[in-house]
């Protein structure tokens, strides 16, 4: 297990972030940093942050169509 004092926590405000993280995962992996079952919580906690972060962008642009739509008209 990682020394709790070095640990590194990146923010994973983007899928570009969880991209990145997740290849820092594969290669502490590959290193043997993390074992292969940590490595493979993390792939599931990185997928469910990636899948969160795709829904948020369609309903924010889902919301941004439906007030162009709603919009009254100028003309």
């Amino acid at each position: 297990m990682a020394d709790q004092r070095n640990l590194r926590v990146a923010p994973l405000n983007s899928v570009e972030d969880v991209r990145r993280e997740a290849g820092r995962v594969y290669r502490e992996q590959r290193r043997g940093v993390i074992t292969a079952a940590d490595a493979r919580a993390s792939k599931e906690l990185l997928r469910l942050i990636a899948d969160l972060l795709s829904e948020a962008d369609w309903e924010n642009r889902l919301a941004r169509v439906e007030e162009v739509l709603h919009a009254p008209r100028t003309h």
